[in-house]
């Protein structure tokens, strides 16, 4: 069963190869996200999902939970810490680049 985090991610990014101007026609878009699950989700039995990962029509997404982006971060994963670089931001819009 797939959980829809749609509704609380607040950021997301392009990375890979699409984000830097690396692609090639073949390249698939790889995006990351973040998401913040509502206090009901933490009160309940069972943790929000850390990762949720879909595939449609070649737009990779992953969007991790903010305490395992945080954790992740700070033990200086690469992956993650490629969101923070990347020039092409999604969400929110009110703080993309030109």
């Amino acid at each position: 069963m797939s959980v829809d985090v749609q509704p609380f991610v607040f950021l997301r990014v392009v990375t890979g190869s699409r984000a830097f101007g690396l692609s090639t026609p073949e390249s698939d878009e790889d995006r990351r996200g973040i998401y913040s699950p509502p206090a009901t989700w933490d009160w309940s039995l069972t943790k929000p999902p850390e990762q949720v990962e879909s595939i449609i029509d070649g737009i990779v997404t992953i969007d991790w939970e903010i305490e395992k982006y945080l954790t992740q971060a700070l033990k200086g994963n690469p992956t993650i810490l490629e969101t923070l670089w990347s020039p092409v931001v999604l969400l929110p819009t009110i703080w993309a680049r030109s």
